[in-house]
């Protein structure tokens, strides 16, 4: 949830916003992918990572669930 705080303070618009969060999960998710003891194995591009759909449902504004940790 950290563009909740530090994108808004830099003023960066949305679409802007959104396209530095993608960027930023998808080398995360890269790095996991490479990782036996991660969640999620399987590197998700900045596009999938940002995009709604049936898979990926807005869990709040700006906030998709690809986006969100995963707690048990």
């Amino acid at each position: 949830m950290i563009e909740k705080r530090i994108l808004p303070a830099r003023g960066l618009p949305l679409d802007a916003a959104m396209r530095e969060i993608g960027a930023f999960a998808e080398r995360a998710s890269a790095i996991a992918a490479r990782n036996p003891y991660a969640w999620f194995q399987e590197a998700k591009s900045a596009a999938t990572l940002t995009t709604v759909a049936p898979s990926n449902r807005m869990v709040a504004f700006r906030t998709r669930k690809y986006l969100n940790a995963i707690m048990t």
